[in-house]
């Protein structure tokens, strides 16, 4: 008797479910601006570029896929060839659309291009656990190749959609935590494959990194310490929203420009938002080497927000 009451005490004990785990998480509980969103750049593969969205309530992660022989490296977008509303195209080359809606397995928050065969998607269980994500995108071999008709000399490719490959999980919080990740972005190289991420949670506004190899998360920067290879930033300390830009500045080197309030579609930047945070890296390595702080007005004076300052602007 005493060793079945033994046996049934161990079990009864390993298959006890933690109150953390049995905790239900209230997606309204979410703040406005991690509800949707979407990444700093486009998913490109062969002929096609990808916007890449999510809506937490619905689970979704959205990619809107545009096909087109111009979206390649070598050519820029001719704002001065004729739009042809009709026919959706530009001059002779037709475009071709399609949509992909993938499901996540929790509420995300934040979502980016890590390379040209992976995302990053970051959000929340529904135990309230925060979690980030890479998903390997499959390209199809080879890709769809140009079409031209031969009676109206129009060129156009066809979309497809990959299907997604593994989901791994690089980080999850531990419970109750409830830190949301507000902003994700691949610290790209010139060179070689991208060897880290840029991560910012919501409950901090530090600038974190996220190791490629080893999913270990450092601190680059905080608002109210010197910590981290950026050492203190005194914007952060505000821990206003922000929303994060890639770009490739003529002179100055790969930027990550994290601007106050919200992106434009929910409402933009509040009057007296804190300063525009750029991050730069000027070797093009992978590593953030200094930050400027400017107000809006600096920015627009010192071409900041002039694509024509851009390399290859409509890559991203």
């Amino acid at each position: 008797m005493f060793i079945l009451c033994a046996v049934l005490t161990s079990f009864f004990a390993a298959t006890a479910v933690s109150p953390a785990s049995q905790a239900t998480f209230d997606p309204a509980t979410l703040p406005v601006e991690l509800r949707d969103g979407g990444s700093d750049r486009k998913l490109r593969g062969g002929l096609q570029m990808g916007t890449v969205t999510f809506r937490a309530f619905e689970n979704a992660i959205t990619i809107d896929w545009i096909a087109n022989a111009l979206n390649n490296s070598t050519l820029a977008p001719d704002a001065s060839l004729p739009y042809d509303l009709g026919t959706d195209s530009i001059g002779l080359h037709a475009y071709r659309h399609a949509s992909q809606t993938l499901t996540t397995r929790f509420y995300p928050t934040a979502c980016s291009v890590l390379d040209g065969a992976h995302l990053l998607v970051a959000g929340v269980t529904a135990q309230g656990v925060t979690v980030i994500e890479r998903w390997e995108v499959v390209w199809p071999s080879p890709m769809p190749a140009l079409n031209t008709d031969p009676a109206t000399g129009r060129t156009h490719v066809n979309v497809v959609t990959p299907p997604i490959g593994t989901r791994e999980r690089w980080y999850q919080s531990a419970p109750p935590v409830q830190r949301f990740v507000r902003n994700l972005s691949g610290l790209q190289r010139s060179t070689g494959s991208v060897q880290a991420a840029l991560v910012q949670f919501h409950d901090s506004a530090d600038i974190l990194r996220l190791d490629v190899a080893t999913h270990q998360l450092t601190v680059l920067a905080s608002g109210n310490s010197s910590v981290g290879a950026l050492g203190q930033i005194p914007s952060l300390a505000s821990n206003g929203p922000r929303w994060v830009e890639f770009g490739d500045r003529d002179g100055i080197g790969f930027t990550y420009m994290l601007r106050p309030g919200m992106p434009k579609h929910m409402g933009g930047s509040p009057v007296g938002a804190p300063p525009v945070l750029v991050l730069i890296d000027q070797n093009r390595d992978g590593s953030l080497d200094q930050f400027l702080e400017l107000s809006p007005s600096e920015c627009l004076s010192n071409g900041w927000w002039d694509l024509a300052n851009y390399n290859k602007w409509w890559l991203y």
